[in-house]
């Protein structure tokens, strides 16, 4: 590797400790003692940190793409919105380090310790990619084997991510999306399994679609509102709070739910496969003992109208990714606290690509959207599905007549949001359409 264009490590020994917007890539600072040093905003693409100690620094928005940290020193270390896509942190210690709003992506945590650090709204997602012959390879950000006791993990975007062997202790997961992530056993030399941890870590309105998680331990995690549908669900739930979970067509394997909460759940579809329900008992024909009765069971007030929707246009993905979303439900116009992830699908050059948008709804309306079962008797006045079973939104992705060119296609159907959401947006609205 390359040197640094300055003397960085005399420059330090000498009581400088400002080197922001430094131009340092692929510089070797393998085993460098720089602790409280301020390099933000500098460039240490392909660099060499190995074993060094840069404790307590101040590294916001540094870029650190693809830099070598193995067991580097980060503890108390200031990283937010730092670049550290495809980074080797193996075994680095980052213990206290806020890592708000990093970019994660590709980057490889395994066995590192992150207790007590941050990582709210980071984007460390993973991708699947697709040729044309139908190969599948996905590419992830790994945090096997780390340590993330009582981490802040919220609002983070971690689909894909590999935790097999993660100890995540009473780490905060709220809403953060973690889709088909691998929490799966690893099988150790001794033939034990090194499952993941999440014992009393709050999950609540995490979303969880398909994600791998068969024995894992979950004991008296709060996972309120959580989206589980199509998971794989195994091990310990010992008094975890499952209240309005969406587990429909979930997958649970050797659960043991003793003492869990259900109400409100949705077990629609559900696969049970050597189960204990709260009360200690393999599941039986009433399940409504556990999750209660639907809301509202006559539809009470509720009145049925045909969907008159609107359809915005884009020519690019980050036109949708660029947009913002009023503050409140795009069902019933009432307060959100959810996110409803809408992925679509379109092949470019043999290459599956995935896109993404996410829609606020209320945890009620989310609900109405994924039943299957007596759709009505789930309904609430307002909600802009009522009594068809049409969802209040759509995304896709269409050609325009016989243009080969893509086009990504928002669809909403309640009146209300939509006049927010043009406005808020400045765009157009070309009337209203009928049934979709």
């Amino acid at each position: 590797m390359s040197q640094p264009f300055v003397p960085i490590w005399e420059e330090y020994r000498q009581g400088e400790r400002d080197f922001r917007k430094f131009y340092l890539a692929e510089a070797d600072l393998q085993a460098a003692m720089m602790p409280e040093i301020n390099l933000e905003e500098a460039d240490l693409k392909d660099a060499n940190l190995s074993g060094a100690d840069l404790s307590r620094g101040k590294l916001g928005k540094v870029d650190l793409t693809r830099a070598n940290l193995k067991e580097a020193r980060l503890e108390g270390t200031d990283l937010r919105g730092a670049i550290l896509t495809g980074a080797d942190l193996t075994g680095a210690i980052l213990t206290g380090a806020r890592l708000d709003k990093a970019y994660l992506r590709l980057a490889n945590f395994s066995k590192a310790d992150l207790t007590q650090a941050t990582l709210v709204d980071v984007d460390g997602r993973g991708w699947l990619e697709t040729d044309a012959e139908k190969n599948v390879r996905i590419h992830r950000t790994s945090f096997k084997e780390a340590v993330l006791r009582n981490a802040d993990l919220s609002e983070a975007y971690l689909r894909l991510c590999d935790f097999r062997g993660a100890d995540l202790t009473g780490a905060r997961l709220i809403s953060a999306d973690l889709t088909s992530i691998d929490a799966a056993p690893i099988q150790m030399k001794d033939q034990k399994n090194l499952v993941a941890i999440f014992q009393s870590a709050d999950l609540s309105m995490v979303c969880l679609v398909k994600a791998h998680l068969n024995y894992c331990d979950f004991r008296k995690a709060n996972l309120y509102g959580a989206d589980l549908r199509q998971a794989i669900l195994g091990g310990s739930f010992k008094e975890a709070d499952l209240s309005q979970a969406i587990l429909l067509d979930t997958e649970l394997t050797r659960c043991d739910l003793t003492g869990a909460k259900l109400v409100g759940a949705n077990l629609e579809g559900c696969k049970f496969n050597q189960v204990r329900m709260p009360d200690g008992q393999p599941p039986g024909k009433n399940l409504d003992q556990f999750i209660g009765q639907a809301p509202n069971p006559g539809g009470q007030g509720v009145v049925i109208r045909n969907i008159a929707y609107t359809e915005f246009w884009f020519e690019t993905y980050e036109e949708i990714k660029a947009l913002s979303w009023p503050r409140f439900c795009v069902c019933c116009s009432r307060e959100y606290d959810r996110f409803e992830r809408i992925s679509r699908e379109s092949i470019e050059d043999g290459v599956l690509k995935v896109y993404e948008v996410r829609v606020p709804y209320c945890t009620a309306c989310l609900q109405h959207s994924v039943r299957t079962r007596n759709v009505k008797a789930w309904l609430k006045p307002s909600c802009a599905s009522q009594g068809s079973g049409f969802p209040a939104f759509k995304f896709e992705v269409k050609s325009k007549l016989l243009s080969a060119k893509e086009f990504f296609v928002l669809s909403l159907a309640n009146p209300e949001y939509i006049i927010g959401f043009a406005s808020g947006n400045s765009l157009p609205m070309k009337g209203f359409k009928g049934n979709w």
